[in-house]
């Protein structure tokens, strides 16, 4: 099995070399992103005794270690904190944020790498964010007896650890001083398997929703877009998403405008995203304090990084990826008490049968299911009753970060 971990690395990590040749640009900013990474590292810890070390895979596993980062920086002002991530699409949107030390891509997992990287930055304390576990990496940390986490991780009876041919990869959690998990049934599930270093702190992703909630950033141009309309906010769309979406805002539902934030920005995706629309659209970047949005029905937001403020402004929210692998954060509508949709491929996260259950979130199939439920949804008095129910579920899971911080132990 280690033989077919290491090939796996190996072909995936050629398969983005030849990618980027040929000017993918994700692939390119994953190779070239990694490169002179050893200079990097010597050169930024060479006179620090020591790091918090934060590893994420994405975008969205940063986003739900914020408030992790920023109790410890609270508590111990003076501890550093290293960020690493796996994707250009948390590297890229996060690299230059104030609360980490250094923040960079983390090496391809070989022995060599993982030796060189540990013994460079010396992290007191390694944290993985939900998953993303790495196998020379987990080994070196836990032959060093650096204290070594998963936090915010949800397990499933489906997943490799606990079949019968998945021992090997079973090993990788047993290196870790404790799991950390959002559920009763992933600690079950966990303990059945025989690793009892499991404690239940909840999800960290309410933590960070509901401190988003809680800011005051503002877009001045939706209030002149909305005007004296409702507005349906989509997150994270992928083109399944849009082919639904775009059915039902072609009819034009009266009194109902619409911001599309996709989860890919590049100018093909928000160029065919733009020719599924019959009505009139405009991408965010070309508005100016000139712009008339009175004949505009959707707005495409073509950047990333204001998602998560624009669903203050919302009536509903659609949330994108359930008609293709995996729904988004649907938390981050939730937290401002919008009554949330997306489609029928929900069943890995718990959240969603949760905010159904209570009716506050809603799951459909297609786009006449879409549009009935949109229709359903526009009532004012029902909008009133859902922000209420979700404000009071989103409440009850906040607190997991100072949870975590308090069972953490640091390397002597």
């Amino acid at each position: 099995m280690s033989l077919l971990y290491h090939l796996g690395i190996y072909l995936y990590s050629a398969l983005l070399f030849v990618l980027s040749a040929f000017g993918h640009q994700k692939a390119g900013l994953w190779i070239n992103g990694r490169k002179g990474w050893k200079k990097r590292m010597q050169d930024k810890f060479k006179d620090t005794s020591s790091c918090v070390w934060f590893h994420c895979a994405s975008l969205g596993e940063y986003e739900l270690s914020v408030p992790l980062m920023q109790d410890i920086k609270k508590k111990y002002p003076n501890k550093k904190i290293l960020v690493t991530f796996f994707s250009p699409s948390g590297y890229e949107v996060r690299k230059n944020d104030s609360l980490a030390f250094h923040t960079d891509y983390l090496p391809i997992d070989s022995v060599a790498n993982a030796r060189y990287f540990i013994d460079t930055v010396k992290p007191e304390v390694a944290l993985f964010a939900k998953y993303d576990y790495w196998y020379h990496y987990l080994n070196v940390l836990h032959a060093k007896k650096i204290p070594t986490y998963v936090f915010s991780a949800t397990f499933r009876e489906s997943q490799v650890f606990f079949k019968s041919y998945g021992t090997w990869y079973k090993k990788m959690l047993e290196q870790f001083t404790t799991l950390f998990v959002t559920n009763n049934a992933s600690q079950l599930l966990l303990e059945n398997a025989n690793i009892h270093q499991v404690v239940v702190t909840g999800d960290n992703r309410y933590d960070r929703v509901f401190s988003t909630a809680k800011q005051d950033r503002t877009f001045p141009f939706i209030d002149n877009f909305k005007a004296n309309d409702q507005l349906l906010i989509a997150g994270s769309t992928w083109p399944e998403d849009e082919v639904v979406l775009a059915s039902m805002i072609n009819k034009g539902l009266p009194s109902l405008r619409y911001i599309i934030a996709p989860h890919e920005v590049d100018a093909a995706h928000i160029k065919q995203l733009e020719q599924l629309l019959t009505v009139k659209s405009i991408r965010y970047s070309s508005i100016t304090e000139q712009t008339s949005l009175e004949d505009i029905a959707v707005v495409i937001i073509d950047n990333i990084g204001m998602l998560s403020s624009l669903y203050k402004y919302g009536n509903i929210a659609y949330v994108g990826g359930a008609f293709k692998q995996g729904l988004h954060n649907i938390l981050e509508p939730l937290s401002f008490g919008l009554p949330v949709v997306f489609g029928p491929h929900y069943k890995k996260f718990p959240e969603a049968f949760d905010f159904i259950a209570i009716g506050g979130a809603f799951n459909i199939t297609n786009a006449v299911g879409l549009e009935w439920q949109t229709k359903e949804l526009l009532d004012k008095n029902k909008q009133e009753q859902i922000s209420r129910l979700n404000a009071r579920e989103i409440t009850k899971h906040v607190g997991a970060s100072e949870k975590i911080l308090n069972l953490i132990s640091w390397k002597n």
